[in-house]
């Protein structure tokens, strides 16, 4: 495999934020052929901005609901840790009900700019690897760190805005569409109520005709 472990989202680093954050822990085979895992990650990418969002971003907001929803309880002191960091942003007199995320009304206009945003010719690619013999053209002083940066070639760059995962394989594509992701929880009887049944059983008795003594 080339990789062994992915994690992708949304990030936010103090006052920094970043709309797309995509981490792969690549094998040896991987960092080999990183030119190829870069190719599949930007096909993605394209992908993402021309599928349906109004479909995905309703999915992923009823899965965060879900989730919240039937979230088991946790102490109260896990809650004020959580908000400690944040209450001096909001300015509120009432209680406060704090979650992950919370997403409203889809806004297309507001996504069609996050989509601008996330044109892999603006992507910034950092390589972390024990390599030899590569020439170090910069050096951060607080952490004492030798290493090189040179800017992605025009070339590159329109490659990636352009391709598809199809251009690769026909086997790379996004998820399809869940259709059995959860809406509410209502129970629902799977029987549909009619007239009750009569009894169709009756008691039989005898009188006796023997009287036993002791």
């Amino acid at each position: 495999g080339y990789c062994v472990g992915i994690t992708a989202g949304a990030m936010e680093v103090q006052e920094e934020y970043e709309d797309l954050y995509i981490s792969i822990s690549l094998t040896q085979k991987g960092y080999e052929k990183k030119e190829e895992v870069l190719d599949i990650v930007m096909a993605f990418v394209n992908e993402i901005r021309s599928c349906d969002l109004h479909r995905a971003y309703n999915d992923y907001q009823r899965r965060q609901e879900v989730e919240f929803d039937y979230d088991e309880q946790h102490a109260g002191v896990d809650y004020a840790k959580l908000l400690a960091n944040k209450v001096l942003r909001v300015d509120c007199e009432g209680s406060l009900l704090a979650r992950s995320q919370i997403l409203h009304a889809f806004d297309k206009e507001v996504m069609d700019k996050v989509s601008h945003y996330l044109d892999p010719a603006m992507a910034i690619v950092t390589m972390l690897a024990n390599e030899e013999g590569v020439a170090n053209n910069k050096y951060e002083e607080w952490f004492d760190l030798h290493y090189s940066s040179s800017p992605i070639d025009e070339k590159t760059r329109q490659k990636w805005s352009k391709i598809r995962t199809s251009d690769i394989s026909p086997l790379l594509h996004l998820p399809i569409k869940n259709d059995f992701a959860p809406s509410h929880f209502d129970i629902v009887t799977t029987q549909v109520d009619g007239e009750e049944k009569k009894a169709d059983s009756w008691w039989w008795y005898k009188q006796p005709i023997k009287l036993e003594a002791s």
